[in-house]
């Protein structure tokens, strides 16, 4: 049956970039209408299974033939199975649902951080709770992605260092996010410290992969060695003015940024000593 005869609506967060843009996959993919999703600040729900707060952190799928609602990984695996019912009984296969779960919770409670809505927080209907167990498995899997990734660029371009350039990284990159942390607490209200730490950890994590790509083309023999200089300031600049507009947009002060900018120059100072 399509979803138009089965009256299923997806009801999803309109100011996530991350929801919008699998929800239109799926309608690309055929397994979602157009009219199949609607935002979650419009949606008017009289179905005694529809608890709006668990809408804000698993995306619903609501059934108006019969008043069920499928949320998160249930909801997603309900709309691909009505396109691909040979998948069926892998939704149902026990570890793979399990483990797609914690997958789904692990991303939908650090949407916000790791993607951020381009709108004004205060318009932005549709917040997950703060997570404290996913929120920091988050920020340990950001860094240590970040610090691996860096390591093995290393180790390909001077050869077996990887493991000091992992012990090297990792605790710089610790002992920045600490030294931060401590900023943010002298200076912000202590509820806005989880949500810019998952902000610090995306910065930190995209900013590994940009440093790892230079790492990359200098070790497949690019001899270019103003471009590489050129391509690093370019990627500093491009993190520093995401960290700040993530600052800006979450109200804090725009001192956390020249400190964080300040553990820049040290780092770097003492990697030029040692």
């Amino acid at each position: 049956l399509s979803i138009r005869r089965q009256r299923q609506m997806c009801i999803r967060d309109r100011d996530c970039p991350m929801c919008c843009l699998y929800t239109s996959a799926f309608i690309k993919a055929g397994v979602l209408e157009e009219t199949g999703r609607h935002p979650y600040s419009e949606q008017v729900c009289d179905s005694t299974e529809w608890d709006a707060e668990r809408a804000k952190n698993e995306i619903a799928l609501v059934n108006y033939e019969n008043g069920t609602v499928a949320y998160g990984i249930d909801s997603m695996f309900t709309v691909i199975g009505h396109r691909f019912s040979f998948l069926k009984p892998l939704f149902t296969w026990k570890p793979f649902h399990w483990s797609m779960k914690k997958l789904y919770s692990f991303i939908s409670y650090n949407r916000k951080v790791i993607a951020p809505p381009a709108n004004n927080p205060a318009e932005i209907t549709c917040v997950p709770d703060v997570n404290l167990k996913y929120r920091w498995m988050y920020v340990l899997f950001a860094i240590f992605t970040a610090t691996i990734i860096n390591a093995f660029a290393l180790d390909s371009l001077f050869g077996n260092v990887f493991w000091p350039a992992l012990g090297f990284i990792l605790g710089i990159s610790v002992c920045r996010i600490i030294i931060q942390m401590a900023f943010v607490s002298l200076v912000e209200e202590k509820d806005k410290l989880l949500d810019y730490l998952g902000n610090l950890a995306t910065v930190n994590l995209q900013l590994g992969f940009l440093v790892a790509f230079m790492f990359y083309l200098a070790g497949i023999g690019l001899e270019l060695e103003w471009f590489l200089y050129v391509y690093f300031i370019a990627a500093l600049f491009y993190i520093n003015r995401i960290h700040f507009k993530r600052l800006k947009s979450l109200g804090m002060d725009p001192r956390l940024f020249m400190y964080w900018a300040l553990q820049w120059v040290i780092v770097y100072l003492i990697a030029g000593v040692l």
